[in-house]
């Protein structure tokens, strides 16, 4: 994950984020209330629009935005 940057009233809940998963994890996203752990989650399951770019695997994903 590189770059997201979330649009919601020019507020900014997650900035510059980058990480790996290593195959075969689970991970833990902790961080305090409002720092965007839910609104990071739903970027990635492409349930809101976003700035931004997503790799997996080194790939960009490119989502298209449902209506």
């Amino acid at each position: 994950m590189h770059a997201i940057k979330l649009k919601k009233n020019r507020f900014h809940a997650v900035k510059n984020i980058s990480f790996d998963i290593q195959k075969n994890t689970t991970i833990g996203l902790v961080g305090e209330s409002g720092s965007g752990k839910s609104t990071l989650g739903r970027a990635i399951a492409n349930l809101i629009k976003y700035e931004g770019k997503i790799f997996y695997q080194g790939i960009l994903i490119q989502f298209k935005i449902k209506n």
